[in-house]
């Protein structure tokens, strides 16, 4: 018979299996974990992302949640105006979290191309696809015919035989996005995006278990209020299963200096809440975290920094701490001429 340990992390690997991957409280630097057609719509010929999320660190669970993210995206083919384009991706990702050190793992690259119909719409569409890893280690694992009756004894032997610690599998995800950036600083998009579309085996044992499929959709922009003074809006709402998560921020941008049409040389900065909020089958409306964000813009590098307070049921044992979250993106400039078109910032 398995302890109490074991049994109530299988009913959290099943539900977190089940309903929903990692993810990130700020939109903009995970973009192709949201959708893969944001690759290749850059104010610049190429960018570089990358995040760190360190979740929970009050709870006695063995090891905090933490999820890494890194992706490069560009143009590889456009035309001289930039009015259409060829674009490509690659996004590498781990997460791991718990006693068991549940780890997922992915490599993916993308390929897509963005089109616009005028000076200021435009619509990209993408695809990506790579390896994907699912992982337990077993050997911190605790049984119940391992107590002795006055506690836990590592040298008894647990009798049980639990196998196959890694699952690999291939995954495949698809999005459309729609842009509308009529100048520099106003913009406004609107995306869809499905993950895990063949919905990959990911057993560990004996009972089959499938990743399920994730639909994502987007919806943000930009737009000037004063003379130096931006507000910046986002939110993404995601089903996956029965789960449900809607993640929304408004963000105020000052700007203190903006040289030329080419973004790369703006220095800004921004502040603003965030909210996340979530459900199941039993309905949608748990409120689950405040953010607050923070973000600096200088030229072609841009610095975000977030920390969720924890507003669930939850907060008995995070104490209201939820997760520290920091992110980077390097911008490529364009060398010896303006920024032909703009697009959105996300």
């Amino acid at each position: 018979m398995k302890s109490l340990v074991l049994v109530f992390f299988s009913a959290f690997l099943f539900c977190s299996l089940q309903a929903q991957d990692a993810h990130f409280s700020q939109n903009t630097p995970g973009n192709l974990l949201n959708n893969p057609a944001m690759m290749g719509v850059i104010n610049g010929p190429y960018r570089v992302s990358a995040a760190y999320r360190n979740q929970w660190n009050t709870v006695d669970v063995g090891q905090p949640f933490r999820t890494i993210y890194g992706s490069f995206d560009s143009r590889i083919i456009s035309n001289g105006d930039q009015t259409t384009s060829l674009n490509g991706a690659l996004m590498v990702m781990n997460d791991k979290a718990g006693d068991l050190g549940f780890g997922t793992r992915q490599i993916e690259a993308g390929i897509g191309a963005a089109v616009r119909m005028s000076e200021i719409h435009g619509v990209s569409l993408a695809a990506m696809g790579g390896l994907g890893q699912k992982s337990l280690d077993f050997s911190a694992a605790q049984f119940g015919n391992q107590y002795d009756g006055l506690g836990y004894d590592p040298t008894i032997n647990s009798g049980e035989s639990l196998a196959d610690e890694t699952v690999n599998y291939l995954n495949l995800s698809a999005g459309l996005l729609y842009f509308v950036t009529p100048s520099q600083r106003a913009s406004f998009y609107l995306g869809g995006a499905m993950y895990n579309i063949t919905s990959p085996d990911i057993t560990f044992t004996d009972y089959r278990t499938n990743l399920a499929s994730r639909l994502a959709f987007q919806l943000g922009g930009s737009a000037p209020v004063a003379d130096r003074v931006d507000a910046l809006g986002s939110a993404q709402m995601q089903f996956q299963q029965s789960y449900r998560e809607l993640t929304a921020s408004v963000m105020g941008r000052y700007i203190f200096m903006s040289r030329n049409r080419n973004t790369a040389g703006e220095r800004a900065f921004s502040l603003g809440p965030g909210m996340r909020m979530s459900g199941g089958e039993d309905g949608f409306g748990t409120f689950d975290a405040l953010i607050f964000m923070a973000r600096i813009d200088y030229e072609t590098i841009q610095l975000g920094l977030s920390y969720d307070i924890n507003m669930s049921e939850f907060d008995i044992a995070t104490a209201n701490r939820g997760g520290f979250e920091v992110s980077f993106v390097y911008t490529g400039p364009y060398q010896g001429r303006n920024q032909p078109a703009y697009c959105p910032r996300f």
